[in-house]
């Protein structure tokens, strides 16, 4: 799969998805899921509010968020990187995300292709089924062609179609995670 043509969108779920993105040199906006640590489960929520219904929809999820644990109340997402230091208002951060889903609906409207990465620890029977709901719903509303790619630490893939799983054997490391993935992410995909 050549992925030249293709715009890199991070889809969880964790940081690290944006950052590779951003160290191969792909990045060029910011995007909902790139700075959160957020479940597969709970992403599908997200992409199932209207465009015109976000911002009610965004001031109720962010005022539900705890600023000492930096979590949400609704799903435990922990938004480390906008609850942390330097804390923000949470009005900040509303306008911040609301700019950010935009940009991602702009994007979808826009018949671009776009390659969707998610990193996650563990591909398993629990992430399994959330994560072809979210390919399922993306190749619904995205105008141009999809391809997903799941970068992880296990051995078995989430699976779909459009699909590439990348295992990286390192055991459980995050320390190393991030430095292996951009060794071993194909270069004809870039």
């Amino acid at each position: 799969m050549n992925l030249t043509e293709y715009t890199f969108f991070p889809l969880g779920t964790r940081c690290s998805s944006a950052g590779t993105i951003y160290d191969l040199g792909k990045r060029k906006h910011a995007y909902p899921f790139d700075w959160m640590d957020i479940e597969l489960s709970s992403i599908l929520p997200f992409l199932n509010i209207d465009r015109g219904e976000i911002s009610d929809y965004l001031t109720a999820y962010f005022l539900g968020v705890n600023k000492k644990t930096m979590r949400s109340d609704i799903d435990n997402t922990w938004f480390p990187h906008d609850f942390g230091k330097g804390y923000v208002s949470t009005k900040k951060v509303i306008e911040k995300y609301l700019r950010r889903f935009n940009r991602m609906h702009d994007l979808f409207e826009s018949g671009k292709n776009i390659a969707f990465l998610t990193i996650i620890a563990r591909a398993d029977d629990n992430n399994r089924a959330p994560y072809i709901g979210i390919q399922n719903k993306l190749q619904g509303i995205v105008k141009g062609n999809v391809a997903f790619i799941s970068v992880n630490l296990s051995d078995q893939q989430l699976g779909g179609d459009n699909f590439t799983n990348l295992v990286i054997p390192i055991g459980d490391s995050w320390d190393t995670f991030h430095d292996e993935i951009k060794k071993q992410i194909p270069y004809n995909f870039l």
